[in-house]
């Protein structure tokens, strides 16, 4: 197979129907979503810069979304799709949330944005809580995050660093929506106590 690409199988029932060499991205892809009815899945490539969303059935591009300009990491457990298949979520390396609008056409930007406070393991207080201690730096590991939908109206984010948050959905007139953080727990204080 050839960098960027994607091997495609359509089946029915349990026979396969149909098999597709595809290509989504330029460079190797980091990231595949697909939605909870099938009909679309999203990509994202080694830059983390583009999310794409295709039509499962005729592999045509849907939206093509803009996460940012600076390289991220992303994942497959770290992008997701709405229970409604109308948002797209992401979780980036970079701490920060994004939610796309797909049911307005294919608009490039996202419609929300959530920056997840910075990790500090020294304190047990929720990081939503201003504190005038020191943040720990650990430049030899990287914090990496897994995102579902509990419903459309809220996004469950758990980290490796034993972080959990949880975010309200809420969907406003137009393409917008927004982020509201619910609730916080820090597992790794928890082991401490």
């Amino acid at each position: 197979m050839k960098l960027g690409h994607l091997h495609v199988n359509h089946l029915h029932q349990t026979h396969l129907q149909s098999s597709t060499l595809f290509q989504p991205h330029i460079s190797r892809v980091s990231a595949i979503s697909i939605s909870s009815d099938n009909s679309l899945f999203a990509t994202s490539s080694i830059k983390g810069t583009i999310i794409r969303v295709y039509n499962s059935i005729t592999l045509q591009l849907t939206h093509q979304l803009r996460r940012g300009s600076d390289i991220a990491h992303i994942t497959s457990s770290s992008l997701s799709f709405s229970p409604d298949n109308r948002h797209l979520a992401l979780i980036s390396d970079k701490s920060t949330l994004h939610l796309w609008n797909l049911s307005n056409g294919s608009r490039s930007r996202s419609t929300s944005l959530f920056h997840l406070p910075s990790l500090n393991l020294h304190s047990s207080l929720s990081p939503f809580v201003s504190s005038s201690q020191q943040y720990a730096h650990y430049n030899n590991f990287q914090e990496s995050f897994v995102l579902a939908w509990e419903s459309i109206n809220t996004i469950i984010i758990t980290s490796t660093f034993g972080r959990l948050f949880k975010f309200s959905v809420s969907y406003e007139e137009g393409d917008k929506s927004s982020l509201q953080p619910l609730d916080f727990n820090n597992f790794v204080s928890l082991l401490r106590s």
